[in-house]
């Protein structure tokens, strides 16, 4: 089957706070292959991820109550695990704050 590749192009920008700028959003490139669907990140934005990841996968709430979905993200958090050598790196939270400025564009 032939891959078909879309973007996120419905997605404008976040919903802001109050009194906060909008932020404009870059499309995240996917293309899907039959069942399957690839996702590129950049290595700022698989970095910000994995750290999301894990701080949520530390947290007891109502959100992780739905089985499936806790198992997609534990997937994903480990994937990003195997991949990431900056996480063992000794300046791992710089470099975290460093990859979210990067995407912020600051």
């Amino acid at each position: 089957m032939k891959a078909e590749s879309w973007e996120r192009s419905n997605l404008k920008a976040l919903r802001p706070q109050k009194g906060s700028p909008k932020i404009l959003l870059d499309p995240i490139p996917m293309t899907r292959h039959g069942d399957s669907v690839e996702i590129l990140l950049s290595q700022s934005e698989a970095l910000v991820l994995f750290e999301w990841l894990a701080k949520r996968g530390d947290q007891d709430d109502e959100l992780s109550a739905d089985q499936a979905e806790q198992q997609v993200l534990w997937k994903m958090e480990g994937q990003l695990e195997s991949t990431l050598d900056v996480i063992f790196a000794p300046d791992y939270l710089e470099r975290v704050s460093a990859a979210k400025k990067a995407i912020l564009g600051e």
